[in-house]
């Protein structure tokens, strides 16, 4: 995440984790429907077991049409808690 111009970038929030192994959650086919200049697919997802299970089925669903990875926070559980992780050091930083 850091120092990459997250701007180019489209951003899609899938709203909760998606359970149903043989297709892809709403959110994710509409987008994907609507913007076929899509083929790079990083996924974020909890770092727990339940986001695992669902970043298995969605690498396994996606694999064939698009680039996709997955990538984890490197702190906490998801991506939320490694920003708030990020902006304490920053302010830390700052107050030095």
């Amino acid at each position: 995440m850091q120092n990459k111009e997250w701007r180019n970038d489209a951003y899609l929030s899938l709203g909760g984790v998606h359970d149903k192994k043989d297709s892809l959650p709403q959110s994710l086919k509409r987008f994907l429907n609507k913007n076929s200049q899509v083929i790079d697919i990083s996924l974020h997802l909890d770092n727990d077991e339940v986001g695992i299970k669902a970043r298995n089925n969605l690498l396994e669903l996606l694999k064939d049409k698009y680039n996709v990875v997955s990538e984890t926070s490197s702190y906490g559980k998801d991506i939320n808690d490694e920003l708030q992780h990020l902006i304490k050091v920053k302010r830390r930083e700052i107050e030095r």
